[in-house]
């Protein structure tokens, strides 16, 4: 909920996925309360739409209404007209409903792969007092099954609903990482803090923690790496881009940011971390580009170490980085 003016906004869903097992409906609900409590009016999105879980809501500068929520799809089982079992899968998407109260526009913040887990959790203002910037997770398809790892999201969009830069933060500690952001509040310095979790496979032999609190900070272009905007293009290039590694910071201790932009591969595609000797000390998969991921760096000694990107069979990147004391 939110206050617009003297006004409360609520946004719940209806949904009656605790009265059945398949065939779910669920519907947008928001609606406004004067200072009596009395609904002074309201939107129900169309049954047939099935919009869920709108967990973020925020007051345009222009009167209107955001909403950050889930468009859900149905899964059946078995596949036919005798259906006993449905799976629900999500996919996480803005609205904006107009100074009427009727929606205006809605997009997806993802639309790769639909999960039922995927979420857009919340919406804030932009630092730089022009648009909003919306936080939330999703999971992604690799290429090794049963190892979907989930992704933190981070969009800029205006009042049109144009997405004006999108970001991918992963958090790689294992080969199935998942990474969930839940808050995100701006800094003084006009940069993003955001905190979630970060959840791991179950550990079978030493038992360590399995799920960790994750908080993390970005500059005002929503990057965890420096400079991960790249420049501002003016017209289309006469080739497609290479693959590009930045890494932050430089040196590194305990964590290294990687940023890796250029075309999506074809196929496979990981991240190799190697010492002076050539020795691979980790590998992990790398699901997108243009997407940041984190490394927790291991008891290495000081030195001169590379990250290595391999995609298609091939090494497509490579960018040097030191490990300090």
């Amino acid at each position: 909920m939110c206050f617009q003016g003297d006004k409360l906004i609520i946004a719940e869903n209806l949904y009656n996925i605790n009265l059945t097992g398949y065939n779910f409906t669920s519907q947008l609900h928001v609606f406004a309360l004067d200072s009596l409590g009395q609904k002074t009016w309201e939107y129900l999105s169309p049954l047939n739409e099935s919009w869920n879980y709108p967990y973020g809501i925020l007051p345009s500068d222009d009167g209107g209404i955001l909403v950050g929520l889930s468009r859900e799809y149905l899964i059946n089982y078995p596949n036919g007209p005798t259906d006993s079992l449905s799976l629900a899968v999500e996919e996480p998407w803005i609205m904006k409903l107009g100074a009427d109260h009727q929606r205006t526009w809605a997009f997806q913040l993802f639309d790769e792969y639909r999960h039922p887990f995927n979420q857009t959790s919340k919406i804030i203002p932009a630092t730089d007092g022009g648009g909003y910037i919306a936080a939330g997770f999703a999971y992604l398809k690799t290429f090794i099954p049963y190892k979907d790892g989930a992704a933190g999201l981070l969009t800029k969009f205006n009042d049109e609903g144009e997405i004006l830069w999108s970001r991918r933060l992963f958090y790689v500690d294992t080969i199935d990482h998942e990474q969930y952001i839940y808050d995100i509040k701006p800094c003084p310095d006009g940069g993003y803090i955001m905190c979630g979790k970060v959840r791991q496979p179950v550990d079978t032999v030493d038992y360590t923690p399995t799920l960790q609190g994750w908080l993390l900070k970005t500059d005002q272009y929503g990057c965890l790496v420096p400079g991960c905007q790249g420049p501002v293009a003016t017209e289309e290039p006469d080739h497609p881009a290479s693959s590009e590694l930045l890494v932050y910071p430089n040196p590194a201790t305990d964590m290294l940011a990687v940023y890796l932009s250029g075309p999506k591969p074809a196929g496979e595609a990981f991240f190799r971390l190697i010492d002076p000797l050539g020795r691979v000390l980790q590998e992990a998969p790398a699901a997108e580009t243009d997407a940041t991921y984190i490394f927790t760096l291991g008891a290495w000694p000081p030195g001169r170490y590379a990250v290595q990107y391999w995609a298609d069979g091939r090494l497509t990147a490579v960018k040097a980085w030191i490990k300090g004391l």
